[in-house]
């Protein structure tokens, strides 16, 4: 008997009942092993809720994971931790353009979870999950702890499931993990260049010849045809803290000040621009140090 399981982040409504009947989901041939199905859900699909009695075949109670306040997940859970917890969209969402690896640009969504013990980031990739809504509470499942700068944030996955419940009452203000502002010279920073192939987005590293081949796809192509992107971690002066700065920032910030991009495709150039300037620098960032934008000050 082929295992269907349900890997779509779609947001049904809650029912007041733990056994429910699927209805309007299709297969689709397995993502995680052959020969296997998964179930999707779609826009039409809905949950009815049946009594016990109503049951006529042997079933189990799939395991569940233990429940956790914020608080909780921030003090105890480790990183790539699977957690579930209850808690209202406070602030979000905020959607993030951000360029990949290897170079193929992808829309961050983010959120501000808040329960009565505190405040938490949450991020999902593109379409993965449903827009969720500010002020609207929520029972997330297989919910994944990250952690960048040793600041924990959540990560929402295919294999996640979010649910909306019923109002969970007062939380903890968000104003605290709303984006910052700071602003100084630029002490330290390290830029790093990489190059990926324009068939498969792999890394390509040995790009010395005008026609490169991939060493994954094994795709031979020109070298100006490679992804560029370019990656800066930067320290300011005074700060301990070191911020992490994607291409996209870098893009924007040399456009406004009427910088050539041709700046980008060298790593040197980026770092001895940022040592030599002789003015402060103001960034918007994310609780957790990621650079949002770059201004002069």
């Amino acid at each position: 008997m082929n295992k269907l399981k349900n890997y779509s982040t779609k947001i049904l409504p809650c029912t007041d009942t733990p056994i429910n009947k699927l209805l309007s989901s299709f297969t689709v041939p397995s993502t995680s092993s052959t020969p296997a199905y998964d179930l999707k859900c779609s826009d039409k699909s809905s949950f009815e809720p049946l009594q016990q009695d109503e049951i006529d075949f042997h079933y189990k109670i799939p395991p569940t994971l233990m429940e956790s306040t914020i608080k909780e997940i921030t003090k105890n859970a480790q990183p790539e931790q699977a957690v579930t917890l209850t808690a209202k969209v406070t602030s979000g969402p905020n959607v993030e353009q951000k360029i990949m690896k290897d170079g193929t640009q992808l829309p961050l969504i983010k959120y501000i979870l808040s329960d009565s013990t505190g405040c938490i980031e949450a991020n999902s990739w593109g379409t993965q999950c449903d827009i969720l809504k500010t002020g609207t509470s929520y029972k997330f499942q297989y919910i994944i702890t990250k952690s960048f700068n040793n600041i924990f944030y959540l990560q929402v996955t295919k294999r996640s499931t979010i649910v909306e419940v019923s109002d969970i009452g007062e939380v903890q203000s968000s104003e605290a993990h709303e984006n910052k502002t700071t602003i100084g010279r630029v002490l330290t920073i390290h830029s790093t260049l990489t190059h990926h192939c324009s068939s498969c987005k792999k890394k390509v590293t040995d790009i010395c010849k005008n026609l490169v081949r991939c060493p994954s796809c094994k795709m031979k192509q020109n070298k100006s045809a490679l992804i560029a992107n370019m990656h800066t971690i930067l320290q300011l002066k005074d700060k301990e803290t070191k911020f992490n700065v994607e291409q996209t920032a870098l893009i924007q910030f040399f456009t406004n000040i009427n910088e050539k991009l041709d700046i980008l495709e060298d790593s040197e150039e980026i770092e001895d621009f940022f040592l030599e300037l002789d003015k402060d620098i103001e960034l918007e960032h994310t609780q957790s140090n990621q650079v949002l934008s770059l201004k002069l000050c």
